[in-house]
């Protein structure tokens, strides 16, 4: 199933949008949605949940992998789930972050980048926040609705707010 669509915001490169589906590897155009191919090597998630671009660099993407299409515990509980990071526009991605993410159709616009945080010598936006939905195959504390951050461009995470997640993010600019 279709699960997020994230379409550049960057006037220059408005023709690059990303596709996240449940049960398989994300989809990319760079011809405004003409053409779509696979863009998953090296993603270890059966499915992507949410899918988010920085705003000033189209090669910077974070989505959350999800355990969907799995069909075991060990499946749901592997590090196969989590956020995952590419910096060469999806051609490869990389794990960053552990959280066993079971329920794909629940939130979708949970990864946002902080323009505000753009750092020109590295030419990515360096604050990320994601919003954690609640686990429901472990039900651990660690794995309830939270607010995760980083900022070093998505490469580290920590918890920010352990009383608030499972929800839209969205920045005021």
């Amino acid at each position: 199933w279709l699960q997020h669509v994230e379409f550049s915001s960057n006037k220059s490169t408005g023709e690059v949008a990303f596709l996240s589906v449940d049960v398989t590897s994300p989809y990319k155009t760079t011809d405004g949605g003409k053409t779509w191919k696979m863009s998953g090597f090296g993603l270890s998630a059966f499915g992507a949940q949410c899918i988010a671009m920085d705003p000033k660099n189209t090669d910077h993407v974070i989505l959350s992998g999800t355990a969907s299409g799995g069909t075991s515990g060990d499946d749901l509980s592997n590090n196969k789930n989590g956020l995952h990071m590419s910096l060469d526009g999806g051609k490869t991605w990389e794990h960053v972050y552990f959280w066993c993410i079971t329920s794909p159709r629940t939130y979708v616009d949970q990864i946002v980048f902080d323009e505000s945080s753009y750092d020109a010598s590295k030419n990515m936006c360096m604050t990320v926040y994601w919003s954690s939905e609640d686990n429901t195959f472990e039900n651990k504390a660690e794995n309830k609705p939270m607010l995760h951050k980083s900022t070093d461009g998505g490469k580290t995470w920590s918890v920010v707010n352990d009383k608030f997640g499972a929800c839209h993010l969205a920045i005021n600019p």
